[in-house]
């Protein structure tokens, strides 16, 4: 008699147990209103979507502007470049037979062969369809060693306006190269820096060409 007891009390609490799990995950299952509602939109607390544009309406879009650009393609339309060599050059340089002089007509010469017209600093200042084109040339020698540390760059500076203010014109680089720096020793700095300057101008003269017609002229 005990046990029929026992065994009744032991069926009844198995099916309350039942039925309190039944009933706590009906509970804590959302309802379709929670399920459609997406964050930052109707009652449900979220953050706001982030407002974006189709592509297509970006594109057209006045009111977009652009922060980038193939640095090629600010060399197209130009009708040539004047070129100037700046930086620090370390006496001892000199010494080595480092010639900026020299080194200027040489790549003067090679931009009129590859079709690029030069002119002067001054005639570019009275024309925006030329670019200055700047090539730095950084040589110091090491302390206490014989060895000279030397980075070459070439950039080109064109008339641009400020997107703020378009009555605004300034010079600015549209284009440059960044390249590591480089050991030399006193024997081969004059042939290696002036490697390292053809390599760059080669470097200009190829996207300069892309983008425009080669001119030769004498």
């Amino acid at each position: 008699m005990e046990s029929r007891i026992k065994g009744g009390v032991m069926k009844k609490l198995v099916v309350l147990a039942i039925v309190l799990i039944v009933v706590g995950c009906k509970k804590g299952k959302p309802g379709p209103a929670a399920e459609s509602k997406e964050p930052g939109t109707g009652t449900a607390p979220g953050l706001a979507p982030i407002p974006t544009l189709p592509l297509s309406q970006a594109l057209t879009d006045k009111s977009v502007k652009e922060v980038s650009y193939n640095p090629k393609e600010a060399l197209q339309g130009l009708k040539g470049v004047s070129l100037t060599l700046w930086g620090f050059l370390d006496p001892e340089a000199r010494d080595t037979g480092v010639d900026p002089d020299a080194l200027k007509s040489e790549l003067e010469k090679k931009l009129r062969s590859s079709g690029i017209p030069v002119r002067s600093y001054e005639e570019v200042d009275q024309d925006a369809d030329y670019a200055y084109l700047f090539m730095k040339m950084d040589i110091r020698r090491q302390k206490d060693r014989p060895v000279f540390i030397g980075v070459v760059d070439i950039s080109a500076f064109q008339f641009v306006y400020l997107g703020r203010n378009p009555s605004l014109v300034v010079k600015s680089e549209t284009w440059a190269t960044h390249n590591p720096p480089f050991l030399a020793e006193e024997p081969s700095l004059n042939e290696l820096s002036r490697k390292k300057a053809l390599e760059a101008l080669e470097t200009f003269s190829k996207d300069y060409l892309a983008v425009n017609p080669a001119v030769m002229t004498k």
